[in-house]
């Protein structure tokens, strides 16, 4: 708190890591089919560019957003500052990596919570705070299964603020609706819920100090596509002989049942 050049401010901090990533890595060193695949992973994770702002389009109206990233190794941290506002804009920015990392096979693990990090104006690199230990935590302690866990706080904040869900969601709709309660009583993210923003060919562009995550809302929805590749994950990975990996791929796979029947609507 005493230093001249920064102090710690209330954040918006998720925590996210590439589930079984260290078995993909040992099983790597003798496939180079899935050293391949890793690679692109992590392209895919790395095309989201340091030191720039994420810019949005809501409404014909542009406006950027601070979302500070830090990557290393499997390892994604996001965080902003507690404008309520803003936490949709890094809820679409979590669904654009973990869609496109499904797409190569790969299950984000994390958690999201409220905390305070350490904030300049001008961003240094430096990642600090005690948020980043509370989401570490969530996500070690907490998440297990390949899902996206929010801290009862946020949760709470989300409901009682009445936050709208654009653009992660529908634009008549609230946030709340997006945040499930398991049967273990933790909230997650409801990322295969049909009615989030996801379309087809929907890309990452980026600007001069910027970039954005572009959808085009008159073209159909890739939620069936997107279910279908999960199901072809659990596929792939639901015979393993480890009784932990087919304990995490089983509460996929009940998950993923709980939005059946929505792939035939889109």
């Amino acid at each position: 708190m005493n230093d001249t050049r920064g102090q710690y401010t209330d954040c918006v901090v998720a925590y996210l890591d590439i589930l079984g990533f260290t078995q993909f890595v040992t099983d790597s060193t003798n496939n180079p089919e899935t050293l391949g695949s890793l690679i692109q992973a992590m392209q895919a994770v790395h095309a989201i560019p340091a030191g720039e702002k994420k810019v949005s389009t809501v409404g014909g109206t542009q406006r950027t957003i601070d979302i500070r990233r830090r990557f290393f190794s499997d390892t994604l941290v996001f965080f902003h500052r507690k404008r309520l506002g803003d936490i949709p804009q890094l809820l679409f920015l979590i669904r654009y990596i973990q869609d496109q990392l499904w797409a190569k096979g790969y299950c984000l693990r994390g958690s999201i919570v409220l905390g305070q990090m350490y904030w300049l104006e001008q961003d240094d690199n430096v990642t600090v705070g005690p948020g980043l230990i509370d989401a570490h935590k969530s996500e070690s302690e907490l998440a297990v299964y390949p899902r996206i866990t929010v801290s009862p706080e946020l949760s709470q904040c989300i409901t009682a603020k009445n936050i709208r869900a654009t653009p992660f969601g529908g634009d008549r709709s609230r946030l709340s609706k997006y945040i499930r309660q398991d049967a273990d009583g933790i909230f997650f993210l409801d990322l295969l819920n049909p009615e989030i923003t996801r379309h087809e060919d929907e890309q990452l562009n980026h600007w001069e100090d910027g970039y954005s995550v572009q959808c085009y809302p008159d073209r159909p929805s890739s939620h069936a596509a997107v279910l279908n590749t999960v199901r072809q994950i659990i596929k792939r990975n639901g015979d393993t002989t480890s009784s932990k990996v087919r304990q995490k791929y089983a509460w996929l796979n009940t998950y993923c049942n709980l939005h059946a029947d929505s792939d035939t609507e889109d």
